[in-house]
Parts: C-alpha cells; structure tokens; sequence
C-alpha cells in the first residue's frame, strides 16, 4: 500500500540510523524524502524544496526541535509538523500542539501510527 504518494516529508534528527528507518518507512509508503541533521540543515531545506511535512527529532546537538518548530511556524504556519522524542523530555503532547506541532510521538516510534498520522494531516491540509 502506498499511501503517501505525492507527499514530500522532510525528517531531521541527529541520529543517521533513525532517520534511515524514518526514510525507508516513508519511501515504501511512496513519499518522497529529504533528511536534514539538525535543525539549522532543515530551514536550509524548507527554503529550498517543496516541504509537505516535518518529522523532527526534538533534541539535537544543532538546533533543538522546538527552535526549529518556531522557525516553521513563521515560514509557513500550515505546514504539519511532528516531535519525536526518547527518554524524559520537559514538554507533553498539549505543550507541542500548543506550539504549532501536529502530535508527539515516542521512540521507538509506531511506524503504522506516524504514517497514519501523516496521511491525516495531509488529507486535512487539502480540504
């Protein structure tokens, strides 16, 4: 099944292995994908490339999740955007979507889960 085809999604995360999964998830699923290791790389990316949708890491070594959410948000405030995190992280689910994000999701991430959560958001995005 490839439902994600036509969506372009942008993962940023420090962790090469994980964006990796994220990317091979998402190109099975027919998404096109661009990886960023921070968040710096990713507004470089954002300004350059037809985003539909960020992934992103919420702690990283260049540029936290939460600065590059802000960022987002002034670029284009429609642009879905979900927080991946491990371990304790000071934020909770209402805090990020209070923020602009779409959701929070926990790793190891629910692959079927975030797919499903893209699909959505896309498909509201259109409407």
């Amino acid at each position: 099944m490839s439902r994600l085809v036509g969506i372009s999604i942008l993962v940023v995360d420090d962790e090469s292995d994980m964006r990796a999964i994220l990317r091979d998830n998402f190109e099975d699923e027919g998404a096109k994908v661009y990886e960023a290791d921070g968040g710096h790389a990713a507004l470089s990316l954002v300004t350059s490339a037809a985003i539909d949708v960020v992934v992103s890491d919420h702690n990283m070594a260049e540029g936290d999740g939460i600065g590059l959410l802000k960022n987002l948000r002034q670029m284009d405030p429609q642009t879905p955007v979900f927080f991946l995190y491990s371990g304790c992280i000071q934020l909770n689910r209402k805090t990020v979507i209070d923020l602009g994000a779409r959701d929070l999701f926990a790793k190891p991430i629910d692959e079927e889960s975030l797919i499903s959560a893209i699909e959505s958001s896309v498909r509201d995005r259109c409407r």
